[in-house]
């Protein structure tokens, strides 16, 4: 199966899931009576085949149901962070009316009635968020969205820098042209900081959300959530779900800005990078391998030597130990190579 269609597939499969689901405001379905919508005009459940049935403006109306019953105002539900310039959106989203409208109704209800109700929808809010109110969104326990116990960054980074460094040594005894080995090395090469990124974040956060006393001091003293803003009647409900803005912040964070990424791991874990410069060149490097296709902006083809990938391997392996023996000072002085 297509990318493409899975990715159709599992959004037709949300959709319908919440287009189903019992409204928190309205009467409810049935057991077993779940492929119905409701429709406010009628005051009665409609089955979708029969969507097509009502008038343009019935089907607005059981649209405009549905959405609000599924989707919320960020304003109305997510912290602002003014420094960021946006919403966290921590239930969910963003979320496009006109996308989320034709997914579940597209086929069901007239193509006029979904653009109407979507542009009134737009002029309210063009992104929306999902519903702070679904229990279904937390999971069965508060951990479970942050369970980062089973994993150990330190050790799946070493794993995947070994494996990079066994494609480079299968490549080298391969009959490949000269291009394609070039691409290839850059592919890898990439990657490299691509896996760095991930331990980085990875490490942190496992730190941050194993402990609560640790989380508390990366939220007072990071500066990320300085400029976050919510009505002081929400104040309890933003406290139940720190975990989630953090997350969400996380989430936005450049992990390759090492200089950034230093003074977070500092003020949280009190762990100090050691020098990182040539790491930077290549993150830099990686830029335009990504980015323009290995070229630099005058246009000329960059060109990367074989031992540059080894030696960035071993940089960030050893960048990578120095913050491990900081974290777990056991357990990062064993050697993983």
């Amino acid at each position: 199966m297509g990318m493409a269609k899975r990715m159709l597939e599992e959004q037709q499969e949300r959709a319908a899931g919440r287009g189903f689901a019992n409204y928190p405001d309205g009467p409810q379905l049935k057991e077993g009576d779940k492929s119905k919508y409701y429709n406010p005009e009628a005051d009665e459940y409609v089955p979708k085949e029969n969507l097509n049935k009502l008038s343009k403006n019935e089907q607005i109306e059981t649209m405009r149901y549905w959405f609000f019953s599924n989707y919320e105002n960020p304003v109305d539900s997510c912290p602002y962070n003014g420094r960021e310039g946006g919403y966290l959106y921590i239930y969910g989203g963003p979320y496009e009316a006109n996308e989320e409208l034709q997914t579940a109704f597209g086929g069901l209800t007239s193509d006029d009635a979904i653009n109407d109700l979507s542009a009134e929808l737009e002029e309210i809010c063009y992104e929306w968020s999902g519903p702070s109110n679904d229990p279904s969104f937390y999971g069965e326990s508060d951990d479970e969205h942050f369970d980062f116990a089973g994993a150990d960054p330190y050790e799946l980074l070493c794993e995947e820098l070994c494996e990079v460094g066994e494609i480079m040594l299968i490549c080298s005894t391969s009959p490949m042209n000269e291009r394609h080995t070039a691409r290839l090395e850059r592919i890898l090469y990439s990657n490299l900081i691509t896996l760095m990124e991930v331990y980085l974040q990875d490490a942190f956060s496992q730190k941050i959300f194993s402990n609560q006393d640790v989380l508390k001091r990366h939220v007072q003293k990071s500066g990320r959530y300085n400029d976050i803003k919510f009505p002081m009647s929400a104040l309890f409900d933003k406290h139940d779900t720190i975990d989630l803005i953090v997350k969400e912040e996380l989430s936005r964070h450049l992990w390759h800005d090492l200089p950034k990424t230093a003074k977070m791991y500092n003020k949280t874990l009190n762990v100090t990078f050691s020098d990182h410069s040539k790491i930077e060149e290549a993150i830099g490097k990686r830029h335009d391998f990504v980015h323009r296709n290995g070229k630099n902006t005058d246009g000329e083809e960059i060109a990367l030597d074989k031992n540059e990938i080894s030696n960035l391997i071993e940089r960030i392996r050893e960048f990578t130990a120095h913050i491990d023996e900081q974290i777990n000072p056991v357990k990062a002085n064993e050697d993983f190579f």
